[in-house]
């Protein structure tokens, strides 16, 4: 099996088209069944008795997060330096 409990999974196909890239976790696996995903979705109006929350290995794609890393500053610590401008020199008589 391709996927296990608890992997962050995005619906990539489905016949019910509203589920295409809705993202949740990975909840139970069951290798004999034709589905054997069961995903918990993170829209919680999308877990339901009577929502379709199996999957085949097809129709789920691992979960991509892009995680963006901000540069910590120290106090007292100038944000800017001589090497943070561009230094651009524009052509006398072409700005005004």
């Amino acid at each position: 099996m391709k996927y296990k409990v608890g992997d962050r999974v995005t619906v990539v196909s489905s016949e019910m088209q509203h589920l295409i890239g809705q993202s949740g976790v990975i909840t139970d696996v069951d290798e004999e069944y034709i589905f054997p995903y069961e995903v918990k979705f993170d829209d919680d109006s999308l877990n339901g008795e009577m929502m379709v929350t199996l999957f085949a290995e097809d129709d789920i794609s691992p979960e991509h997060r892009v995680v963006m890393m901000m540069p910590t500053i120290e106090m007292g610590t100038p944000i800017l330096d001589e090497q943070s401008f561009i230094n651009i020199k524009f052509q006398e008589g072409t700005v005004k």
